[in-house]
Order: C-alpha cells, then structure tokens, then sequence
C-alpha cells in the first residue's frame, strides 16, 4: 500500500513541475495558457533558451520551437 501512495504522490509531484516552472517564469504565468506535462514528458510552451526559458505562446518572436529544445 506504501508503495502505491508514493508513486500516486510521485505522480502529483510530476504532474505539477511544468505549471511550477511556468509559475515563476513571466510570460507564461500572466498568459491564458498555462503549461502542463505531455505524454511525453515536455512541458507545453516551455523551451530552454541561452540560461533560462522562453514561452513559445507568448514570445512568438523570440521562441523559435523549431531550434530550441524543449
């Protein structure tokens, strides 16, 4: 049972990290968007650009999805 409640909790804790990191990056935080964990692991709209993050739904101009990675 032990087991069961700690990956379920696991399972949260993942589920929440991509809106955390949107919490605290602008762009995404005041957008209508949000971000969330695909299937895949990669949160929506985020990609690692030079040391920090970019918002591709907000920041079009300078989030290119194309050469960034996620």
């Amino acid at each position: 049972m032990k087991v069961v409640f700690t990956i379920a909790a696991l399972s949260v804790a993942v589920a929440e990290y991509c809106q955390d990191i949107c919490d605290g990056y602008s762009p995404c935080a005041d957008s209508k968007y949000g971000s969330y964990c695909k299937g895949n692991g990669v949160c929506f709209g985020l990609y690692h650009k030079d040391d920090g993050y970019c918002f591709q739904p907000t920041e079009q101009d300078t989030c290119d999805d194309y050469t960034l990675e996620p």
